[in-house]
């Protein structure tokens, strides 16, 4: 995980990145809990970032949301479901 937060870094990167949060979270399902709070911190993070580049941060918000999708497909906590969700909608927002 500690280079996928490192990769974020590199805006190419981004919107792939992001997404594969998501991904990881639906493959190792509530072992991810763990790593929700940083990974939280990093959508929402990328979510602030503006782009001059239109193209490229319609990328990243559809990074973002296969991220929270697929977050929310993952995690069994409820509690940890309901923090997501309202980050969720924040986003959306």
């Amino acid at each position: 995980m500690e280079v996928l937060y490192q990769g974020i870094l590199e805006s190419t990167l981004q919107p792939s990145i992001l997404s594969s949060f998501g991904q990881i979270a639906l493959a190792i399902g509530e072992k991810f809990e763990k790593y929700l709070p940083p990974v939280m911190e990093k959508l929402r993070v990328a979510a602030e970032l503006k782009s001059q580049d239109k193209d490229h941060g319609n990328k990243v918000r559809e990074g973002i949301f296969k991220a929270y999708h697929g977050i929310l497909g993952g995690i069994n906590d409820q509690k940890s479901g309901l923090k997501v969700a309202m980050a969720l909608v924040d986003f959306t927002e």
